[in-house]
């Protein structure tokens, strides 16, 4: 909406987690109209040209404290400044903390909280109700915020001044599951970063540094552990945040790969981005304390950025509870009274983009599925938010992958003199954003309006359990960037069927296609599926990377060989082991494949735009 008008965005690549379309985009009344090509322009009709860029859903931020306090001090970006600085880095929508004091009501904290943000949100927002102490109380006002406002995940700490012990942990974690609702864990011993840091102030370790050492990786990787036992033997599913250590992220890997379907991990844009270094100056290390801490191992964000291609972690939030200078140089001389929180709403996007999809590490579909889609079906938001589909909300960013930009405090949207990634420099970054069909960012120009954001209650109909238990129980897929390669001429059985730079023409008699054979329908689907997302990315006549790797011009190259083209051409791991022998089985003779009968299936599916089965 435009100034109260239709919008349609033209030309543009429509990116969802699971699909991408060359096509345009109609917003009427805060809701997506239609979604397709050469779309009719209504009368009054705004317009937005997204030619060479992608359009992509908002960005959904699982991980933000607007309303809540550290050491008896505010966070300087509440739910007005928060929100603002989201829109601009392409969020549309924030999954915020209540935190209750020890001893306050859920319920109470909850419908305070609530009415602050309403008139301060600048897109929608739903929460998290933190559970800070355990009684009967608490689980009758965690049946109350359930059915009726809708809320339905809770989080629980095993560390800080909210912890939690094992008993209470089973009992908050049985509740969650009576009430189908996700729990959240923050997961870190408690009992042994208590003696760490007595320790280390006997030692005289006081600066920022000790609060690493005293919350080493195995300390974040035990109470994982911990965690995935006690929500085993409550049969709940189990929601781990934020993960900051490869020990952490390998804990949930072997749990995930020992059959627990119901977990999920995510991490914050703070750990893809930063790493915590000794010799920093006080402001920039005491900027980046948060716990779990950002760890100092250079390794820590590649790892944890493969850990989302794989799978293993699911979502990125950005962990934003922001504390100025003033505030942070207060534990100048006792690193326990920092206050925990580091910025990232208007950078989450940015962070993940340049260190991610620049790399080749996620594809623009995994971009996609970890800022926005996952969070959306996990936290029963799914159509409504997360996806680019007629009738879900008009939530959408017109995003340049190509546009740069240096992250600095003085040109942020922050309501703040610091921010962690001060100097970085990210490539990819939202050109327009809009906002429950409002025109929202142009241009680098913020025009939002305050109390705009609604609540979103979470409700629980049977689609959406349905979908819910759908993505906790399956594994994300491995689509990979591809690495741009220029075509090199060469003659071939299929020349006749691509134009210059690998362009597949349209062809009207697709009757040399050859469809998947031996494979029930399942293997057949999966086959179709995994070919069309390599014809929807290569750009590369497919007959020139073949003709490569037939070393001994048999028309045939082996499944190994297979394997090596997909990891260049579509990157590594675009398609998933399950996928590949699909197409080995269905195209294939043994463990090798007819280059003429794979580049007749594509050319089908490229062109024929129709399911063959």
């Amino acid at each position: 909406m435009l100034n109260g008008h239709p919008l349609l965005i033209r030309n543009g690549t429509i990116v969802n987690a699971d699909s991408t379309l060359m096509g345009d985009v109609l917003l009427m009344n805060g809701k997506i109209a239609d979604v397709g090509r050469e779309i009719e322009q209504p009368r009054d009709c705004g317009v937005i040209d997204a030619k060479g860029k992608y359009v992509i859903p908002g960005g959904l931020d699982t991980n933000t404290l607007l309303e809540g306090e550290s050491n008896g001090m505010r966070p300087k970006d509440d739910f007005y400044h928060g929100t603002r600085a989201g829109v601009a880095g392409g969020t549309t929508m924030v999954i915020d903390l209540v935190l209750p004091r020890q001893g306050e009501s859920p319920l109470g904290a909850f419908l305070d909280w609530k009415n602050k943000s309403e008139k301060k949100a600048v897109c929608d927002f739903t929460a998290h109700v933190g559970i800070t102490w355990w009684g009967p109380q608490v689980a009758q006002d965690m049946e109350t915020l359930a059915t009726q406002y809708g809320v339905l995940s809770f989080k629980m700490f095993m560390a800080g001044e909210n912890m939690m012990n094992d008993s209470e942990l089973y009992n908050a974690f049985k509740t969650c599951e009576r009430l189908k609702c996700v729990p959240l864990v923050h997961a870190e011993n408690g009992m042994i970063i208590k003696e760490n840091v007595a320790d280390l102030l006997k030692k005289g370790i006081s600066g920022p540094e000790g609060h690493g050492l005293a919350r080493s990786e195995n300390i974040e990787a035990e109470a994982t552990n911990r965690a995935c036992v006690i929500a085993e033997n409550v049969g709940s599913k189990l929601y781990v945040s934020p993960v900051m250590s490869e020990s952490a992220a390998g804990m949930i890997s072997l749990w995930k790969k020992a059959g627990n379907s119901g977990l999920v991990g995510e991490t914050i844009a703070a750990a893809l981005g930063m790493t915590f270094s000794p010799g920093m100056d006080y402001d920039k290390a005491a900027a980046l304390i948060t716990s779990p801490p950002v760890r100092s191992s250079s390794s820590t964000p590649g790892t944890l950025m493969m850990r989302l291609a794989g799978g293993d972690l699911a979502i990125v939030g950005s962990g934003n509870c922001s504390y100025d200078r003033a505030q942070k140089g207060i534990g100048k001389n006792n690193f326990t009274l920092i206050p925990h929180g580091v910025n990232g709403l208007e950078d989450r996007m940015s962070i993940v983009w340049t260190y991610g999809v620049e790399t080749g590490i996620l594809s623009p579909q995994q971009f996609v599925a970890v800022t926005s889609k996952n969070a959306a079906q996990i936290f029963n938001l799914y159509p409504k938010k997360g996806c680019i589909s007629v009738g879900s909300d008009a939530d959408i960013v017109v995003w340049d992958g190509r546009l740069e930009k240096v992250i600095s405090s003085r040109t942020h949207h922050h309501n703040n003199d610091v921010n962690i990634f001060e100097g970085v420099k990210v490539k990819g970054n939202p050109d327009h954003v809009i906002v429950k069909g409002r025109l929202c960012y142009s241009d680098r120009e913020l025009s939002t309006v305050k109390g705009w954001g609604e609540f979103v209650p979470r409700g629980q109909s049977q689609q959406q359990q349905h979908q819910q238990q759908q993505v906790m129980e399956t594994s994300y897929q491995n689509i990979s960037t591809p690495i741009p390669m220029e075509p090199t001429p060469v003659s071939s059985p299929c020349d006749d069927l691509t134009k210059p730079g690998g362009d597949y023409l349209e062809q009207t008699d697709v009757s040399g296609f050859i469809e998947p054979k031996t494979l029930n329908f399942q293997e057949k689907r999966c086959a179709i599926e995994a070919m069309k997302k390599i014809c929807s990315r290569v750009n590369l006549t497919l007959a020139v990377i073949f003709k490569n790797y037939d070393k001994n011009g048999s028309s045939e190259i082996s499944k190994a060989d297979f394997q090596i083209i997909l990891s260049k051409v579509c990157g590594v791991s675009a398609l998933s082991n399950r996928e590949i022998d699909a197409i080995v089985k269905g195209y294939g003779t043994g463990d090798s494949i007819k280059y003429v009968d794979f580049l007749r299936a594509c050319e089908y599916l490229f062109c024929a735009k129709r399911q063959p089965y």
